[in-house]
């Protein structure tokens, strides 16, 4: 059961394409206009102010608002609006949308230190006009946790991916939170001292014990993307604590040298629930020489505590990105000649009668 979001409608071409055919059936006729209206406002793409200005005028202006028909609603921000203009306009339209079930909220560039410093910002106005029966929120843009408290509120928030959040206590900022299931959290400091009573699936980058504080009891699965976990014991330590765990998802890079990750899972104690565990396989961070011919070597030391027994419930262990050995190895000539038959055989070796390991490109 690996961690994955529903996927909100991502800005692309496509969509682009399909609000051409849309407007182009609306023009029809009467009735094809009736017809395709609803779905022309589904998705609502928002990338300055002025725009904004004129859907809430729109809305506000018809007595049979299109707000109605808004599912999606994605702002892209990019600073050049004041964002304290975007965010009033939104504040203006957002109570219009009954039917919202996702509010975007992107920053390109937001990690670009200059930006980052600029802008910084108590977001708890727009957050408390976001309509409570929304169901996904994600939220990149850097914001105080007290701006989160509002969500308390939000009895069908199930997913929430957030980028960039910063605390004004060293105590935190107690966030509730009761109906998330998901939750997907970058760069987010006040973590600890939020309440997710309801979560079941977590993304993080970076992990230790404090920055999880009470949320360990309900986790059935959490994808870790910092790739230094697995170089020393955190990861028999985060086990030892997620007591429901069904599946782990963590990230390494595959280094064949050195033997960063050999003492991984040294220690591990059982866990009776986690049945799959996901590596993603990143290129080595160390200088050396990696060909296949280590690859076994490697994968063989890292998983050995897991393969032979230390989870006795585990059956799969997931190799992802695999690719990554063949792309190092082409540097050095030694690729072999079938990639699909090279992993076949490794995945043979490296499995047990009890644990199928299986690699994917």
């Amino acid at each position: 059961m690996f961690c994955r979001f529903p996927s909100v409608p991502p800005y692309t071409a496509q969509n682009n394409v399909a609000l051409h055919t849309k407007r182009a059936l609306s023009l029809v006729s009467r009735h094809f206009r009736d017809i395709s209206i609803e779905f022309m406002f589904e998705t609502v793409q928002l990338f300055h102010a002025d725009r904004a200005q004129l859907l809430a005028d729109t809305i506000q202006s018809h007595s049979g608002s299109p707000a109605r028909w808004i599912k999606y609603l994605m702002v892209f921000w990019a600073g050049e609006d004041d964002v304290e203009v975007m965010d009033a306009t939104l504040i203006q339209l957002l109570p219009h949308c009954k039917n919202l079930v996702a509010f975007v909220w992107d920053t390109p560039g937001m990690w670009q230190s200059e930006f980052k410093d600029r802008h910084r910002d108590n977001a708890s106005d727009l957050l408390k006009s976001i309509p409570l029966g929304i169901y996904v929120l994600q939220w990149t843009r850097m914001s105080l946790g007290e701006s989160f408290h509002c969500l308390r509120h939000h009895s069908s928030l199930q997913e929430f991916r957030v980028f960039g959040v910063e605390s004004v206590s060293s105590d935190g900022d107690g966030v509730t939170i009761p109906s998330l299931t998901h939750f997907e959290a970058r760069h987010c400091e006040p973590l600890y001292s939020w309440s997710l009573p309801s979560l079941s699936h977590l993304t993080i980058a970076q992990i230790t014990e404090h920055h999880l504080g009470g949320l360990w009891d309900t986790i059935r699965s959490i994808v870790i993307e910092d790739c230094s976990v697995g170089t020393s014991d955190t990861l028999p330590r985060i086990i030892a604590h997620l007591h429901k765990l069904e599946s782990l998802s963590y990230h390494i890079s595959v280094d064949t040298v050195g033997g960063r990750f050999e003492g991984s899972w040294l220690g591990v104690a059982n866990q009776r629930c986690l049945t799959d565990v996901y590596i993603h396989c990143h290129p080595r961070t160390h200088h050396g020489l990696e060909v296949p011919s280590t690859t076994e070597d490697f994968f063989s030391r890292h998983l050995h505590p897991i393969v032979t027994g230390a989870l006795t419930n585990l059956r799969n262990i997931h190799i992802l990105n695999a690719r990554i050995v063949f792309e190092k190895a082409s540097r050095q000539g030694e690729v072999p000649t079938d990639q699909a038959n090279f992993l076949a055989n490794l995945s043979s070796r490296l499995s047990t009668p009890a644990v199928l390991v299986g690699f994917q490109m």
